[in-house]
């Protein structure tokens, strides 16, 4: 998996959107359904998201989810929804 030790902390700070792209990610929600929770189009919840693994040094959203737990930028309830969102279920690969 991941180690969070390992990241840089001397990131760049995030912005208050970019959290708030991140904290709807962790509770389980798609970037389209994010877009119409924040009245911005999806490509800007992707392009928040985007930003804010490189400026945490994130591999993938997941990651960056992580990072951000461990660090305290969401809070205890949003952590703990994150931990009781349902999965996405595992797409099949098609063998050639």
């Amino acid at each position: 998996m991941f180690d969070i030790e390992m990241v840089d902390f001397e990131v760049e700070h995030l912005t208050n959107r970019e959290i708030q792209c991140l904290r709807q990610l962790a509770v389980g929600e798609r970037p389209q359904r994010i877009a119409a929770i924040l009245g911005i189009a999806p490509i800007t919840v992707e392009f928040h998201i985007r930003n804010a693994r490189r400026k945490l040094g994130a591999k993938t959203r997941e990651h960056a989810i992580a990072i951000v737990i461990s660090r305290g930028l969401l809070s205890d309830e949003t952590a703990r929804r994150a931990a009781r969102a349902p999965k996405p279920p595992l797409k099949a690969v098609a063998s050639i």
